[in-house]
């Protein structure tokens, strides 16, 4: 940078198009001046004088600008401007940035340059001098030093403006640090949404540049992002504050008549007011005395357009005809299909003069046909349809996606149009159960209505935030179960198919729930339907909802058999391995490979791993283990597809996540081939340890759920073993084959969870198997237990014994004679009872009471 050439400007950083950055710069690309320019000897005095007169020239340009950057630097600069005091190096750079800021420049563009000499810092500061006059009235303020927080104007703090100018200054010269310091002060600040606007619109930059700024901060991550956002949303929620206020809305309507430039100001503000100006808009037209502002009010509603559909559809039906010709005109003209099931409803259900019905039809026909809704749908249809949109949460539906809440409209006689402020996490399911709730209101037999209405309300239930209110849901009305149940299996099966349709756990689980306490065998499994949900939940990637199904189909005793029966005891040993050890499939193209990535999958989670360089190579484990919680695979294309179609086609892996490592050449078509595969998710081989094992740990949530409880575990597993227990004791259904679950109920023996221990083998000793009654031994004589626990065990294996007769080993038989010779009380008698039941040789208890 050339201090020399204009000390006074370029030390200002003065960097307009006039202003060179360098010699080259200046002289352009003239090849005559490449060595710059000396004045004395190669152009005379004549030249000499003038480039002094273009400095002076120059310099009257830029003294405005001067002038309004010290304005804009902190009260400090300018005290010392006021009284005629000499800025330092960091004042005069702040007061540059300022200047670059305000001529288009990069304000950190000032920062690479270097200090002025103390030759160019005594001109700059003669120029700034000039301005002295400007600035006496600061001159009280003794601050010298460039601001690092906000400057303290006067007792109350600094003018809001001028803090939050400060702020985006600060964004805009990247010095984030003082930025959040003055944007923290504005925030703070107690300011009305009047004076939080003008604190934003009195500063120097248009809005573009002050919401351009803002972007810019909310990237930079640290505390200036979250600064920004809040600084961002208090902006927003005062524009809204001010725009929906009353008093400005219904000054604003009775502006419209007041002159064309009075009437495009209303309609603008009346425009950013949006849905808040419907009940003022339905006041004027039902005000008699207000006919001469009728027409002016109508053209407004239409240039307000689709955000007062909603809430002028509802008081639609209540108004007098006059009134709703002008609605119907209304909401003909904005073009919003929302209003036809409103306006059909009413021509089907009121007796309408006949001008009145007239224009409701033409505004029917033209909303139709421009939305390419068919003539002869009912109003019950469409208000179904609408309840559907609602109910897929179309956001062309909601106004406000992202605020907090969202109005609801209800039109009460003699009150008018009243908000509603519904959680948005609900909005759309409020909106469905009421757009439903008009269906039936028309036609009470349309039962997919019902269906709809009650997986709205089950869901609104489930999303609404905890410690939100949705005052659309009144007191007197009882809880999503209650209607649910009321209903009945017809009404319920729709409900569960559609949340097994959407992957929407919490629903399913509600519909299974009301199904369990309504329906009976046939209408549980929707025998002679073509949908038989509750079968199909049975292999839902969510295992609660599985559990949940599988209870509820045992329960029911089914007779005969039915699509996927045999996933049923599957599913119920599933149940009683929760929270126990899991089980994964490892395959790739060699062991070492496979053994390598089961070190990563022990790591996810409590897996034990079967490896395998193919599916057939592990089918006899699979068969023996308990079940499987997931598949991971390594291999080449074709091997990967005939894995996936033998998994699919076992029982017990039908609906383990599968996770594919795939090659870099294969990656880009097996994630093209899998991604309509819900239980299947590809990473790439090269992925780290550490990626892989948060790669299954995520994958397993999404597909499986998230980890139960312990209260929930233990619950299901117990439940489970009192349905496995009916089945071993042939007390329930024919259909199904206790053998299924051999390896959980065995493997449950080791469970250390007392409760779940003992109902297992109250199980086992139910099944007609050696390794059954032999486990059942093992765990009664080896195990440390405490003594009522081992008394337990032993009348179970007694229990065996009497069924099946004697099947324990030599070893076992030996250990128990032991026990019953050495044990004392309960515990002895306990083992002399398993003994006689095992009908061992007469020689054991003669030995021992000759020995006594």
């Amino acid at each position: 940078m050339l201090w020399t050439t204009c000390p006074v400007l370029l030390a200002l950083a003065l960097t307009a198009p006039l202003m060179a950055q360098d010699e080259d710069d200046l002289f352009g690309d003239d090849p005559n001046m490449a060595d710059g320019f000396d004045f004395d000897d190669e152009m005379g005095e004549g030249m000499e004088d003038m480039a002094e007169q273009m400095m002076e020239a120059m310099k009257a340009m830029k003294m405005p600008i001067l002038e309004q950057a010290i304005k804009d630097s902190p009260r400090g600069i300018q005290a010392k401007v006021g009284r005629g005091e000499d800025l330092n190096t960091d004042e005069l750079r702040e007061v540059s940035r300022r200047m670059a800021v305000l001529m288009g420049e990069d304000p950190s563009d000032v920062d690479a340059k270097e200090d002025p000499t103390p030759e160019e810092l005594i001109e700059a500061n003669l120029m700034i001098r000039e301005l002295q006059p400007k600035f006496a009235d600061v001159v009280d303020q003794r601050d010298t030093a460039v601001a690092t927080t906000p400057p303290a104007d006067d007792a109350d703090g600094p003018p809001p403006a001028s803090l939050f100018k400060d702020f985006i200054h600060y964004i805009r010269i990247a010095r984030h640090d003082l930025a959040v310091s003055f944007g923290t002060a504005w925030l703070e600040a107690p300011l009305t949404p009047d004076r939080i606007l003008t604190s934003v619109e009195k500063g120097p930059y248009k809005p573009a540049d002050i919401q351009d700024t803002l972007n810019v901060a909310r990237k930079a991550g640290g505390e200036i992002e979250q600064v920004a956002k809040n600084v961002e949303t208090r902006i927003e929620k005062a524009r809204l504050d001010v725009a929906r206020d009353p008093t400005r809305i219904r000054n604003n309507i009775e502006a419209l008549a007041t002159g064309l430039r009075a009437q495009q100001n209303a309609i603008k503000r009346l425009q950013q007011a949006g849905e808040y100006t419907a009940p003022h808009f339905l006041a004027a037209l039902l005000n008699t005395d207000d006919r001469p502002l009728h027409p002016y009010v109508t053209d407004a509603m239409v240039a307000v357009g689709r955000e007062i559909v909603q809430p002028i559809c509802e008081a639609f039906a209540y108004v007098p005809p006059v009134n709703q010709r002008q609605i119907a005109r209304v909401l003909s003209d904005i073009g919003y299909p929302l209003a036809v099931p409103y306006l059909k409803a009413v021509l089907e259900t009121q007796d309408l003069e006949d001008s009145t019905r007239r224009v409701v039809e033409m505004a029917v026909s033209t909303l139709e046909e421009h939305a390419g809704i068919p003539a002869d749908r009912r109003a019950a249809e469409l208000f179904y349809l609408l309840a559907e949109d609602y109910y897929a949460q179309r956001v062309s539906l909601i106004l406000h996606p992202d605020q907090p809440i969202n109005l609801l409209w209800d039109y009460r006689v003699g009150t008018g149009l009243v908000p509603l402020s519904i959680p948005t996490p609900v909005y759309h399911d409020v909106m469905a159960m009421r757009a439903a709730r008009r269906a039936l209101e028309l036609d009470r037999d349309m039962s997919g209505s019902l269906s709809l209405w009650i997986a709205a309300n089950f869901r609104r239930e489930n999303n609404q935030p905890e410690g939100a209110v949705d005052p659309s849901y009144r007191s007197h009305m009882r809880s999503p179960l209650y209607y649910a149940t009321m209903a009945g299996p017809r009404h319920l099966q729709p409900v569960l198919q559609r949340a097994l349709a959407n992957g929407d756990a919490e629903l399913a689980l509600d519909a299974i729930d009301a199904l369990r306490g309504t329906a009976g065998e046939p209408s549980l499994l929707n025998r002679g339907a073509e949908q038989r949900p509750l079968a199909q939940g049975l292999n839902f990637p969510d295992r609660r909802v599985r559990i949940e199904s599988a209870f509820a189909i045992a329960e029911a005793r089914p007779t005969s058999d039915f699509s996927n029966s045999q996933r049923v005891v599957p599913v119920l040993s599933e149940a009683i391995r929760q929270s126990g050890t899991m089980y994964a499939v490892v395959l790739a193209e060699d062991l070492s490979a496979a053994g390598v990535i089961a070190d990563h999958v022990r790591q996810a989670g409590r897996y034990e791993a079967i490896l395998g360089t193919s599916f057939d190579a592990v089918v006899g484990e699979v068969a023996d283990a308990p079940g499987v919680d997931l598949i991971v695979v390594q291999a080449g294309q074709a091997q990967i597809e005939n894995i996936f179609s033998a998994a699919r086609q076992n029982v017990k892996l039908q609906v383990a996540p599968i996770v594919v490592l795939a090659g870099d050449a294969e990656i880009i078509s097996l994630t093209r081939r899998f991604e309509s595969e819900s239980g299947v998710r590809v990473a790439a081989q090269s992925d780290s340890g550490d990626t892989l094992i948060a790669g299954i740990q995520q994958v397993t949530r999404d597909l499986a759920g998230d980890q139960l409880t312990d209260d929930q575990a233990r619950t299901y597993a117990l439940h489970a073993m009192s349905m496995l227990r009916e089945l071993a004791m042939g007390l329930s259904s024919d259909v199904f084959h206790i053998e299924d679950g051999y390896a959980a109920l065995l493997e449950s023996l080791d469970d250390p969870r007392e409760e779940v221990l003992l109902s297992a083998a109250a199980v086992v000793a139910l099944l007609d198997h050696d390794k059954a009654q032999q486990a059942l031994a093992d765990v009664a004589l080896h195990r440390d237990h405490d003594e009522r626990v081992k008394i337990a065990l032993m009348k179970y294996l007694a229990e065996s014994a009497r069924r099946f007769g004697p099947r324990v080993t030599d070893r076992q038989i030996k250990e128990l004679l032991e026990l019953v010779a050495s044990a004392r009380g309960a515990l002895s008698e306990a083992a002399a009872q398993a003994h006689g039941a095992l009908d061992l040789p007469t020689a054991n208890p003669v030995e021992l009471i000759v020995r006594n």
